[in-house]
């Protein structure tokens, strides 16, 4: 009977000893399988963050493009700088007196297509035109303005319906030479 007792304490002994071995062998490999996974989980964690900040950059830069690209004209056919300037004035109740287009000026990768104006208008309707050119979504240089007051004077041929509206301001006229923005 001892020999049986001693056969069952090395008996469950040695099962302890192997599930104590098997328990930390297996503890070992599912913990080592799984770290490795955690860590794999969070480098692509990781560069997941990279690429969304990467790409809310490229988001950035594509909307400054946008901007930069609606400032330069879509043609750079004379009609269309010169039709856009001529729409602004009538929207300003201006008529011009006179327009001209030079030919297109290259800068680098830039072009500019110059542009003279003239015209006869209360100051503050030339002050509205000046206004809407610079705040217009084109970009306009604007590279020389004179202005000269005109005062009636006995015999002076200005039209009538200028001179009605005082409270537009002084009768000006206007010289000015443009430049309108081109890329390629």
């Amino acid at each position: 009977m001892a020999e049986a007792l001693k056969l069952k304490n090395k008996t469950l002994l040695t099962s302890i000893m192997v599930f104590i071995i098997v328990c930390v062998a297996g503890y070992n490999l599912i913990y080592s399988s799984n770290i490795k996974k955690a860590d794999k989980l969070k480098l692509k964690i990781e560069e997941a963050k990279k690429i969304k900040v990467l790409l809310q950059n490229v988001k950035v830069l594509d909307d400054k493009i946008n901007v930069y690209s609606a400032m330069k004209n879509d043609s750079p056919e004379p009609s269309s700088f010169l039709s856009r300037v001529v729409d602004i004035a009538t929207g300003c109740e201006i008529k011009t007196d006179d327009i001209k287009a030079g030919t297109i000026i290259s800068d680098g990768q830039y072009k500019f297509l110059p542009c003279g104006i003239s015209f006869t208008a209360p100051y503050k309707k030339f002050m509205l035109f000046l206004n809407r050119l610079e705040t217009d979504k084109k970009y306009t240089k604007i590279e020389s303005l004179s202005i000269m007051p005109i005062a009636p004077q006995a015999g002076a041929k200005v039209p009538g319906d200028m001179l009605k509206n005082k409270s537009e301001g002084v009768l000006v006229t206007v010289n000015m030479e443009l430049l309108g923005f081109y890329a390629d």
